[in-house]
């Protein structure tokens, strides 16, 4: 006589913890919603910041040759320096308050068959927020951006990616005109993880 009440209580015990289930899973999208939304006006405004202060940028480069195993960063006091140098990956710096905020590479293949343009948007306290990246690529004729953000412990929040047609950069499959071949992005979790982190030591001009 009591085995239908206690199968009442136990449908009930079921749906409490799945209603309570989905408001937990709600609040964490709510929270993670807010936290993405926030790093994009952040790293809008690092973008902006770059852009009122393009003689603040750090000009970086690799300039190790083909057969070292290990990059050989240097820091050039101009373009003209970098272009004349023999240099493979460049990236460009900027620092904010003293601390690094956004790093703006260049990764290349030597023969110039792709070139892939990867922003990182650091905290203040060195974490990764954001990645912007664009690989051009004549493998396939594709243009690929692709976004992640991150939280201030390294984990991601969420990833975006679009594959276009690299002439008239309108959405298309990869393969659809011959052989796609993607290159990873290099993901720096910290400022620290920077190759070049230990040529940002030195003083840098104030900000405007």
């Amino acid at each position: 006589m009591t085995k239908r009440p206690l199968f009442s209580v136990f449908v009930c015990i079921v749906l409490a913890f799945s209603a309570l289930a989905q408001t937990n899973a709600s609040a964490d999208k709510q929270i993670r919603d807010g936290e993405i939304a926030s790093i994009k006006t952040y790293s809008q405004e690092l973008d902006d910041y770059s852009k009122r202060n393009p003689k603040l940028k750090r000009l970086l480069a690799d300039i190790s040759s083909e057969e070292e195993q290990k990059s050989r960063w240097r820091e050039f006091k101009s373009e003209k320096e970098r272009d004349d140098a023999a240099t493979g990956d460049r990236a460009n710096v900027w620092t904010q308050d003293g601390a690094v905020v956004l790093a703006c590479y260049t990764f290349q293949s030597a023969s110039g068959d792709w070139a892939h343009y990867v922003n990182y948007y650091f905290r203040e306290d060195g974490s990764l927020a954001k990645i912007h990246a664009q690989l051009n690529t004549f493998y396939g004729n594709m243009t690929v951006i692709r976004e992640r953000f991150y939280d201030p412990k390294g984990k991601l929040l969420s990833s975006s990616q679009q594959f276009l047609d690299l002439d008239t950069q309108k959405k298309k499959k990869p393969g659809a005109d011959g052989e796609f071949i993607d290159e990873p992005i290099p993901v720096y979790r910290t400022v620290k993880a920077l190759p070049f982190y230990t040529l940002l030591s030195k003083p840098v001009a104030k900000t405007k």
